[in-house]
């Protein structure tokens, strides 16, 4: 029999937390027990990792090349689509376009020993295994921010700077910046349905704050409309804004005090996962 007396436990000062004294080889030793086997791991938080979940999936999987098809667009003037009585038009070609990219692999595994294993009383293996989870879906969603990024995609730069380099501190997140990302996009044809603006918590600190931002729109307000996702705050005219702790900063100079975060528009299926 184990000695029991070790098991002297005392708290105090917080509400709802058992108290549990003088646990000896024969006194309210099946309740420390109890008590142990229903201890649970707590929550970690987790970022919104919404990146991942706007992108159209690919339609097959495989591990060399995925491919998305997509219909060239026709831009028939009126002339060539002007119709006569009895005569047959000349009709024009489209092309299918296709979109290809080559998976990445990612992986991890923890290191759990038998004796752990054993001895815990915690749920140690589905704990780290939703561990695991998250790790691969902040990792996804990082891999799809770093393909933006780097790829040929408009750029809108706050404040009168010309370059990512000329950012100030002074160069903030405001209501006119997120219009113009959305007229930009509205102008290339892109206004079948809202637009969703991914800002980090600290960019929304100061749109929010922006004296132009006078318009806010409650999730509960906001519900009849489809495509609510997590990480959703707020919604504007023609947008809605997510934002997410995972969304990364651009690195400009190491001697700079302040942090560069990108902000992303587009529409929900506008790349491919």
């Amino acid at each position: 029999m184990p000695d029991f007396d070790r098991f002297n436990v005392a708290t105090s000062g917080a509400a709802n937390i058992m108290q549990t004294s003088n646990i000896d080889a024969q006194t309210n030793v099946n309740d420390f027990l109890t008590y142990l086997l229903k201890k649970s791991f707590l929550e970690n938080g987790e970022p919104s990792t919404v990146f991942m979940r706007f992108g159209t999936k690919a339609s097959h999987q495989g591990y060399k090349s995925i491919t998305w098809p997509r219909l060239g667009v026709m831009k028939t003037t009126l002339a060539q689509a002007a119709l006569t009585e009895g005569v047959t038009p000349d009709g024009h070609t489209n092309v299918v376009k296709t979109v290809t990219a080559v998976p990445v692999q990612l992986g991890d595994y923890s290191i759990i020993s038998d004796v752990l294993d054993v001895e815990t009383l915690l749920p140690i293996i589905a704990a780290q295994g939703r561990e695991l989870a998250n790790n691969a879906g902040r990792l996804i969603d990082e891999f799809i921010q770093d393909t933006l990024a780097n790829s040929s995609i408009g750029v809108i730069y706050a404040g009168d700077a010309a370059s990512r380099a000329a950012l100030t501190a002074s160069d903030v997140m405001d209501l006119d910046l997120v219009l113009k990302a959305c007229t930009f996009l509205a102008s290339q044809g892109q206004t079948g349905e809202r637009f969703k603006i991914i800002m980090h918590p600290n960019v929304f600190l100061d749109y929010a704050k922006s004296s132009s931002t006078n318009t806010w729109l409650n999730k509960l307000i906001y519900e009849d409309f489809k495509g609510i996702k997590d990480g959703f705050v707020t919604a504007g005219v023609n947008y809605d804004i997510y934002i997410s702790a995972n969304v990364k900063p651009f690195v400009v100079d190491d001697d700079v005090d302040f942090n560069v975060y990108p902000t992303y528009a587009f529409r929900d299926g506008a790349y491919g996962v």
